[in-house]
């Protein structure tokens, strides 16, 4: 099958994942605000072509480069949750996430590159970053 690649850039504002209990999440503003992000994000990645579930034959890996005019409201690993539920229900095939900030930039948007292919282990096929060394 090999690797098949997604790219898609959702516009913001960038939200993070909002903690909240069963009963707050019909009544929290905050959550709320977080929901229709998720919605617009799944709504983005659906015009990218990117499935909805992945299958449990298939892994994938996620690389996020996120924009910020200014940090304030949530930091990157908030983000990265927040994606992964607004991509899939079950996001336990994703194997890898690389994430990367721009801060002032004087927009927001998160720029997410997508790669599912079958089984465990990723083709040789498939271009990795090394960390840098030294």
């Amino acid at each position: 099958m090999g690797i098949q690649s997604y790219a898609l850039t959702v516009p913001g504002p960038v939200r993070g994942a909002v903690r909240t209990t069963q009963r707050a999440k019909w009544v929290d503003p905050a959550y709320a605000r977080y929901a229709s992000w998720k919605t617009s994000v799944r709504l983005h990645a659906n015009l990218a072509g990117i499935p909805v579930a992945l299958r449990s034959d298939q892994s994938a890996c996620v690389r996020l480069s996120v924009h910020w005019v200014s940090r304030q409201r949530c930091d990157l690993d908030n983000v990265m949750k927040g994606l992964l539920d607004a991509l899939w229900s079950n996001d336990r095939r994703v194997t890898e996430i690389v994430g990367t900030t721009r801060e002032n930039t004087g927009d927001e948007s998160i720029s997410i590159e997508v790669e599912i292919w079958q089984g465990t282990e990723r083709p040789a096929t498939a271009t990795t970053e090394s960390a840098p060394t030294g």
